[in-house]
């Protein structure tokens, strides 16, 4: 049997993005009635990743144990998914895509995500994951 790997969630800011997506996806799987062993709030992490400030989830996630990791990154900019800095830490980048926010029909929030795989601790300097991007 062909074991599936997990994706770590890394929502790209401080803490609001992570947070969010840790509380909402626990949220949703406990009103499912199709119940997971996994914990959302143990498989998400923020972008400390790549050198920002993450508060509490640089303990919770040390850099150095992420590596060889696939990542789904999720941002409200989509400049924080193309940053340099970040594709210097994956091997290969998927697309950009969006996930509309609506409520009530209308609009109200819009946030950007790729698959990122093979997360490096340490950039590599020579690679520009840009250029190896996934197919779909």
């Amino acid at each position: 049997m062909k074991q599936v790997k997990k994706i770590l969630v890394v929502g790209m800011d401080r803490n609001r993005v992570a947070s969010g997506l840790a509380f909402y996806r626990t949220k949703a799987i406990e009103s499912s009635s199709n119940k997971l062993e996994a914990n959302p709030a143990f498989e998400t992490s923020s972008w400390h990743l790549f050198g920002g400030n993450g508060l509490m989830y640089e303990r919770w996630f040390p850099v150095d144990q992420q590596n060889d990791k696939t990542l789904l990154l999720i941002g409200r900019n989509k400049a924080d998914l193309i940053d340099g800095n970040v594709l210097s830490h994956i091997e290969q980048a998927q697309e950009i895509k969006e996930i509309k926010i609506n409520k009530n029909g209308q609009q109200v929030g819009l946030y950007y995500y790729r698959v990122a795989k093979g997360y490096q601790s340490q950039p590599a300097i020579d690679k520009d994951p840009a250029n190896n991007q996934l197919s779909d």
